[in-house]
C-alpha cells in the first residue's frame, strides 16, 4: 500500500504560514494598544495634576493656566483616541488570527482523519495478504497426498490420530 500523503499539505502550509503572520500582527497590534494605554495614563495623571488656582489671578496668569490646561485636556483626548484606535485594531487583529487559527484546525483535523483511515486501509491490507499467507498454508497442508487421501491436518495421517480413527472399538 502506498504511503500516506495529505493531498491538502500546501495547502495546510499557506494556511499555518497566514497564521503565523496574523498572530505577528496581534502582537504588533497588542503592543501598540498597550504603548497607546501607557501614554493615555501619563496623560490622564498629567491633566489631573495641572495647578487649579482657586484664588482671582491676574489675566495673564489666569490664560496661561487656561492654555495649559487646554492643552493637556486636548492632548489627553488625543491619547483617548489613539488607544481607542489601538483596541480596535487589536480587537480586528484578534479576530484575523482566531479565523486563520479555525482554518489551520479544520486542515489538521481532516488530515489526522484521513491519517487514520489510511491506517486502518493499511491494517485492514494486512490482514488480506495474512489471511492469504494463512489460507495458502491451509490449502497445501490439506493437499491430496499421494495415496488419493485428503490430509486434513498436519501430520499427513488423514486424522487416523483421533480417538474415534485409532480402530479401538468399545465393547
Amino acid at each position: 500500500m502506498k504511503a500516506y500523503h495529505f493531498r491538502l499539505d500546501a495547502l495546510l502550509r499557506l494556511r499555518r504560514a497566514e497564521e503565523q503572520g496574523a498572530r505577528y500582527a496581534l502582537a504588533a497590534a497588542n503592543r501598540r494598544l498597550r504603548e497607546a494605554h501607557a501614554q493615555m495614563s501619563t496623560r490622564q495623571l498629567a491633566y489631573e495634576q495641572l495647578p487649579r488656582s482657586r484664588a482671582v489671578l491676574p489675566a495673564s496668569l489666569f490664560r496661561s493656566e487656561a492654555a495649559a490646561g487646554a492643552l493637556s485636556a486636548r492632548a489627553l483626548r488625543h491619547a483617548q483616541l489613539v488607544f481607542a484606535h489601538a483596541e480596535a485594531d487589536s480587537n480586528a487583529q484578534l479576530g484575523r488570527w482566531q479565523l486563520s487559527r479555525t482554518r489551520v484546525a479544520v486542515l489538521e483535523r481532516l488530515d489526522d482523519r484521513r491519517r487514520a483511515e489510511h491506517a486502518v486501509e493499511e491494517l485492514k491490507q494486512e490482514i488480506r495478504e495474512l489471511d492469504d499467507i494463512v489460507g495458502t498454508r491451509w490449502g497445501a497442508a490439506s493437499t491430496v497426498n499421494g495415496h488419493g487421501n485428503v490430509n486434513a491436518n498436519a501430520n499427513g495421517n488423514g486424522g487416523a490420530d483421533s480417538a474415534a480413527g485409532r480402530g479401538s472399538v468399545r465393547r
